[in-house]
């Protein structure tokens, strides 16, 4: 897996918002850092809005992969794919597609298990979401 800087230093607010999540996560302006952790912990996938598109997050394990540390005892692997492919084509007759699926990969170690995870698990897996996140949410600034 590739390293990544800790995402702790920064506590910027979303855009996104989390459909059917906590309270606090149903409005854009919230803790971009609170939505992550959040969403690790949550047990199912999340339909998440920005600026008005779509989105779901789903993520599924898998077998650690070649390249994983000797520590993996898994792959959790995190999807954000436009919720209505091509909507918001239909509704504005815009030819272009919405960006997406994001990806990202994270190593499972067995600490990310069950409810009491470990603050590495943790900040591993609210990490990756950071990243996926903030990843989708620069492609649709994008084509504005």
């Amino acid at each position: 897996m590739r390293r990544r800087l800790r995402m702790d230093v920064l506590k910027p607010s979303t855009e996104w918002c989390w459909l059917n999540g906590p309270r606090e996560f149903a409005l854009p302006g919230g803790s971009l850092d609170a939505l992550c952790r959040a969403l690790a912990a949550a047990p199912d996938e999340a339909p998440l809005v920005y600026r008005g598109w779509e989105y779901v997050l789903r993520w599924q394990d898998g077998p650690p992969r070649p390249e994983d540390d000797d520590t993996a005892r898994a792959v959790r692997s995190y999807e954000l794919t436009s919720r209505f492919q091509n909507r918001a084509q239909r509704l504005t007759g815009d030819e272009r597609a919405l960006p997406g699926p994001f990806v990202e990969l994270v190593a499972l170690t067995g600490d990310e298990q069950g409810a009491h995870a470990s603050d590495r698990a943790t900040t591993n897996l609210r990490d990756a979401l950071w990243t996926l996140l903030a990843t989708a949410a620069a492609a649709l600034d994008a084509i504005g």
